[in-house]
């Protein structure tokens, strides 16, 4: 995780986060007693306030390694994210399908997931050809309408 921050090109936060993590411990409390402490060895604890700032730079070291930059008019596919959504606009449903299924590979790289029931997908053109659901690898993406 801390190599896919250096790709955003910031060393003395991907440095102050390692620092941060470093000989994090937890316990659990299962039926009112606690376990034994136990290392912290991947990701940070549960409600750590750094959780969710580090979902947001995996998730833009994701995107900039996938290297979609340009506009539409001249790639086939373009991302648009803000917090934890990402909108894929592509030129053609295979473009579509090829840029989900590199970004699920990455993610699923980091622990991260692409949850199938909030995966929709948009068809806009002057006429809609079906309304099928889109088939991307496992997943099946909902058609939504206009």
């Amino acid at each position: 995780m801390l190599n896919d921050l250096l790709i955003l090109s910031i060393p003395k936060l991907v440095q102050l986060i390692s620092v941060t993590m470093a000989g994090s411990k937890a316990n659990v409390k299962v039926d009112n007693q606690y376990t034994s402490t136990f290392p912290i060895t991947n990701g940070v604890r549960q409600g750590d306030a750094l959780s969710s700032v580090l979902f947001y730079l995996v998730l833009e070291a994701i995107l900039q390694k996938m290297n979609i930059t340009s506009h539409i008019g001249t790639k086939s596919t373009q991302l648009l994210a803000y917090a934890d959504d990402v909108t894929i606009m592509g030129r053609s449903k295979n473009a579509l399908k090829d840029t989900l299924f590199n970004i699920e590979k990455e993610a699923r790289r980091r622990g991260l997931l692409v949850i199938e029931n909030k995966t929709k997908y948009m068809q806009v053109a002057r006429v809609v050809h079906n309304d099928e659901h889109l088939r991307c690898g496992q997943h099946k993406c909902e058609h939504v309408n206009p």
